[in-house]
């Protein structure tokens, strides 16, 4: 794939942060010095060379003219290949939406005292995983309450998104929602047209804090002032409102949503420069509602980036897969 002069250029200053400031990246923070980590900064290092690998075209007419195609790296640092997995997800997942069903976006966050947990929690690959779970616990719960139904399936696909706008860790979760549920006893469709707000937030609140009390019981004081703290639940979005940037048709939401998860904590279109030891890029922010530019230094730069890195071999999306009475868990991996 060719890219314009200006990204190749991007592309090389991002590089160039990772292979001048990497070794001090590792004694400042140890957690990422192991070989699966070391695997996948190679990958990305290694993308669009020779050592990369490539295929190699001739012309079949003159013979003259020959073309360089470089492999993909599917490496999760990459900034050049997001798109291409997210395309490739979008697909995937629209094959598993229900005809005549509307979707409808649901997120899902922590409270800011339990980012430090997430973060230094020693299996991401396990706590993730049951993150994700109770996510779709919580939502099957609030739509038994809406349906007035108890013997329920929900159409969701539930994704897992780490970091915010300018790269800092804030964990949260995204979810398509099916506007309604199988009944299971009757074997029919109900449908909704509204989430209640304060329904959704204390109760993904109750299923988030006993996540918590299983996961961190050496916070068990901390895990009990939630409830004071955050009177009206944590916080969410059920998805009512529409929003300008969020497709309300099927397949315009999901492009939308796996172009959003797949893309890199920092993309390439928004790296500025790197210069004088400081690194540069600039994002839109939810308080100000304006482009800020970010000044940080190359060590934290690569934090912001590694932290986001999904452990090996992990599921990032759960699709629910309705049949005649039962659900069963679909894992795909999105890269």
């Amino acid at each position: 794939m060719a890219y314009p002069n200006h990204n190749k250029r991007k592309v090389q200053t991002y590089k160039s942060i990772f292979i001048e400031n990497i070794e001090s990246f590792k004694k400042e923070y140890p957690k990422f010095d192991t070989a699966y980590h070391e695997s996948v900064i190679k990958k990305m290092l290694d993308c669009g060379t020779v050592e990369g690998g490539y295929a190699e075209y001739d012309c079949m007419h003159c013979g003259g003219d020959k073309h360089v195609v470089f492999f993909s790296c599917k490496s999760k640092l990459c900034l050049k290949c997001a798109k291409r997995y997210a395309a490739e997800a979008a697909e995937s997942i629209a094959s598993q939406l229900i005809q005549g069903v509307k979707y409808r976006q649901v997120v899902l966050t922590i409270p800011k005292q339990f980012r430090n947990l997430f973060y230094d929690h020693d299996d991401h690959k396990q706590l993730y995983s049951a993150f994700m779970k109770i996510a779709f616990q919580c939502l099957e719960e609030v739509l038994r309450i809406i349906l007035k139904r108890e013997n329920i399936k929900i159409a969701a696909i539930t994704f897992i998104h780490t970091h915010s706008r300018n790269g800092e860790y804030k964990p949260h979760i995204h979810v398509i929602l099916g506007e309604g549920a199988l009944d299971v006893d009757d074997e029919k469709w109900l449908t909704f047209k509204k989430i209640n707000l304060s329904t959704l937030r204390k109760t993904w609140q109750k299923h988030l804090l006993a996540f918590a009390a299983l996961h961190f019981p050496q916070e068990i004081r901390l895990i009990w002032q939630m409830e004071l703290l955050y009177p009206d639940g944590f916080y969410t979005h059920p998805g009512e409102k529409s929003n300008d940037k969020v497709p309300r048709n099927n397949k315009g939401l999901l492009r939308y949503l796996t172009a959003y998860l797949a893309s890199p904590p920092i993309s390439l279109g928004r790296l500025e420069g790197y210069s004088n030891g400081r690194v540069y890029y600039h994002y839109n922010s939810h308080e100000t509602g304006k482009k800020e530019l970010e000044v940080v230094s190359p060590v934290l730069f690569l934090k912001r980036m590694m932290q986001h890195v999904m452990p090996k071999n992990f599921q990032r999306i759960v699709i629910s897969k309705l049949g005649m009475g039962k659900v069963r868990i679909q894992p795909l991996r999105l890269f």
